[in-house]
């Protein structure tokens, strides 16, 4: 799943649609016009700062809304006086914090502490992600910056179970801890223990395994979880009877996100053990997934599941679609090498469906007409990479099946008569 950060708002009402009619009078106007002869004006640094410094308050913090924090707001702090003040005084400037591009692989244990003394109590959302940081750093984070609820740490070298403090003092609301190889089940069980409000988390390639999945939904207070991403455990695991009669699965969670496995059908009691209890579940990825984990899913989410999204899948989990999922609106079936008649026969059947992707797949026009035909509600379809098709229906390929199917109708009233 790509990676998801949190937005806050803030005080600014900054929006791009606010200005759109504008901009669209604006580009009017000069297209109704004769271009003009540009003016170059020679413009020093000194008259530079002061058109900038003399800009309106409002003005400039948009501006600075627009700029990355890191590290563009340590050198604004060092342009005057009055910058510094701005960027001290809007706490909303630091409550979201990144590292782009090589700023990631540039930031150090040192850098991180000095940047908190900055940062204090507005900090809110965090993400290190790809960062070369340790654990004794995030350590004095979570000490100078106490307000963090949303973390992010994938691809970081830390040593998750020394951690604690850090999690209890946070209290996280959402933690993305991907492609950490240090993350196991001791450290699944810290965290869900110390951050009982968490909500959102992504352990995809970790080195969770079935065990630490299960004694998650076991605990004595019920997991608040909403978003699940991790990847499938390939070694098996056989459920004691005990943990069979404290399951409790995540009652809350309504997205779900997992790769496949090549243990085939050893997942699947653990699986319906965490996932067969999630009545509000309605969004789902499923990549390399055997066909009987949809059968495992269709108890819980058949009349709620609205969107589906399958890559790699075979015949099989195709041919289960329309019976176990018949309200679907999404559905994205990626990089699978499928018959275009099975699919339509799965598709057409699905009365509720609003989008749906099929890019890469070997769809043909009359396979798209029966589809459209069938599916009354369809507003979007995306047939980007079908090679089948004309450019024309890759780029359009409701109003270009539509046309085709009026073209035939008319024709048939015209041979009838």
């Amino acid at each position: 799943m790509p990676r998801k950060r949190a937005k806050f708002d803030t005080d600014s009402d900054d929006s791009d649609e606010d200005y759109l009619p504008l901009a669209a009078s604006a580009r009017k106007e000069v297209c109704t016009r004769a271009t003009p002869t540009p003016i170059l004006v020679e413009v020093s640094d000194k008259d530079a700062s002061d058109i900038i410094t003399t800009l309106p308050t409002e003005l400039k913090t948009r501006i600075f809304l627009r700029l990355s924090p890191i590290p563009d707001y340590i050198v604004l702090r060092e342009v005057c006086k009055d910058f510094n003040d701005m960027v001290q005084s809007n706490s909303f400037l630091w409550q979201d914090v990144s590292f782009p591009g090589r700023t990631a692989y540039m930031l150090r244990d040192k850098q991180l502490t000095s940047l908190c003394e900055v940062w204090g109590s507005h900090l809110r959302c965090l993400d290190l992600s790809s960062t070369n940081v340790t654990s004794r750093s995030l350590m004095d984070v979570a000490a100078r910056c106490p307000n963090v609820r949303h973390l992010d740490v994938s691809s970081c070298r830390l040593y998750p179970t020394s951690l604690s403090q850090a999690f209890t003092q946070w209290q996280l609301r959402t933690l993305n801890i991907a492609r950490t190889s240090r993350f196991n089940n001791a450290a699944l069980s810290l965290v869900t223990t110390t951050s009982p409000h968490l909500t959102e988390l992504d352990i995809s390639h970790t080195s969770v395994t079935w065990a630490g999945l299960v004694d998650m939904q076991c605990q004595p207070a019920d997991s608040l979880l909403q978003v699940l991403v991790f990847s499938v455990p390939s070694q098996p695991y056989h459920l004691p009877d005990s943990v069979r009669a404290s399951s409790k699965g995540f009652p809350f969670l309504h997205t779900l996100v997992c790769g496949g496995s090549s243990c085939g059908g050893s997942i699947l009691d653990p699986f319906a053990l965490c996932f067969s209890k999630s009545p509000r579940l309605n969004h789902i990825k499923l990549v390399r997934v055997v066909p009987d984990i949809l059968g495992v899913l269709h108890p819980a989410c058949s009349g709620s599941l609205q969107c589906l999204y399958l890559t790699h899948v075979d015949r099989p989990v195709i041919n289960m679609l329309a019976e176990n999922f018949p309200r679907l609106q999404t559905l994205t079936i990626l990089d699978t090498r499928i018959r275009s008649e099975d699919i339509c026969n799965q598709v057409s059947k699905l009365e509720h469906l609003v989008d749906l992707d099929l890019r890469g797949l070997h769809i043909t026009k009359a396979t798209l007409r029966q589809i459209v035909k069938d599916c009354t509600h369809l507003r979007r379809v995306c047939l980007d990479t079908c090679r089948d098709l004309p450019i024309a229906w890759r780029q359009n390929p409701l109003e270009e099946a539509r046309k085709s199917l009026a073209k035939h109708a008319n024709d048939v009233i015209e041979h009838n008569d």
